[in-house]
């Protein structure tokens, strides 16, 4: 299994971009629910992964709010704006603090994703997994789990009342 992590934010390549949807089998996409343009990008990249793959694929997709822990002032994106965006699109929703609630929230999103990519498996193979093996899945939850948990810190996290200054 191969795990390729990108940020569409740093690619400006539109052509590497849609290569990219093309050629995943599934996708984990994160916004800040502290940064408007996170959140704009994403429908846009929702928009390209229902335009770049055939109408009938069913793309194992899941979609997560991140920085929910910040004051409600730094909060960008309502939370009615997330759940509506994963409606339209027919996709589940996590909304976690990757910093402060620990990996229980992304490993739930990323069990998610990886049930969707099974089943995605064994309709393209016909045959269920092995039930007797370990999945391969596994090492790359907990590699993920320990490197998100261990160096995320929400860089947002105010204390109440204090206002961030507009960036010019």
């Amino acid at each position: 299994m191969v795990l390729d992590i990108m940020d569409p934010a740093q690619d400006t390549d539109g052509a590497r971009l849609e290569g990219h949807v093309r050629w995943a089998d599934g996708f984990l996409l994160v916004y800040s629910v502290t940064d408007r343009a996170s959140f704009d990008r994403l429908d846009q990249l929702l928009d390209l992964i229902r335009t770049v793959r055939t109408p009938d694929e069913s793309t194992p997709l899941v979609v997560v709010a991140n920085k929910t822990d910040c004051p409600g002032f730094a909060r960008q994106v309502a939370p009615t704006e997330g759940h509506s965006l994963a409606r339209r699109h027919g996709r589940p929703l996590y909304e976690l603090s990757v910093a402060e609630g620990g990996p229980d929230g992304v490993t739930e999103a990323w069990d998610d994703l990886i049930g969707q990519l099974k089943r995605e498996q064994v309709k393209v193979k016909g045959q269920p997994p092995a039930t007797n093996q370990r999945s391969p899945f596994t090492n790359v939850k907990r590699a993920l789990k320990e490197r998100i948990y261990n160096r995320s810190r929400s860089d947002t996290t105010m204390a109440v009342g204090q206002q961030r200054s507009p960036i010019v």
